[in-house]
């Protein structure tokens, strides 16, 4: 009971901390409209790069774990299943975040270039997070997987509902 309790703090932190990126992306950080452009390149880089540091990290620790048993275990053990689960997570972050970002920033050229700024900006933390919690602490990891996916969603419609009004 202890392990959901700290699974549904991680959740509701994680919704508290996109809410108050998106807010503070859309309110706070006012870029000129010609910086469209160079965000939407980082908003395109930034997830990816986060990607493909994982999936280096992932090989390389695959390698170490192969170098050091040799023979000894098959190659696809019971150790690398929350590393493959890991991925997939972050894999669906990283694709919700190509898909949606530009997205936000083209509706609504303010608020929500302001808040891909601050997503592109909060989103290897949130990964970082989401990484660790998912070897060593729920709690983390629910923090960092809602804190990935949760932005972009929230961006999208707070886009929406400035464009509309």
């Amino acid at each position: 009971m202890i392990g959901k309790r700290k699974s549904l703090a991680g959740v509701a932190l994680g919704a508290v901390w996109s809410i108050a990126v998106v807010w503070v992306g859309a309110n706070v950080i006012e870029p000129p409209v010609f910086t469209l452009v160079p965000a939407l390149a980082m908003s395109l880089a930034t997830p990816g790069l986060t990607l493909v540091l994982f999936f280096v990290v992932a090989a390389i620790r695959n390698f170490v774990r192969k170098a050091d048993n040799s023979d000894s275990e098959p190659a696809s053990d019971y150790r690398t299943m929350p590393e493959a689960q890991a991925g997939f997570v972050l894999l669906v972050a990283v694709v919700s975040a190509l898909s949606l970002w530009p997205a936000s920033a083209y509706i609504a050229p303010g608020d929500g270039l302001g808040a891909v700024i601050a997503m592109s900006v909060a989103f290897p933390i949130a990964a970082l997070i989401f990484l660790l919690g998912a070897k060593y602490r729920a709690g983390f990891a629910a923090f960092g997987q809602t804190a990935m996916l949760m932005p972009s969603l929230l961006s999208l419609i707070w886009s929406v509902a400035v464009w509309v009004t």
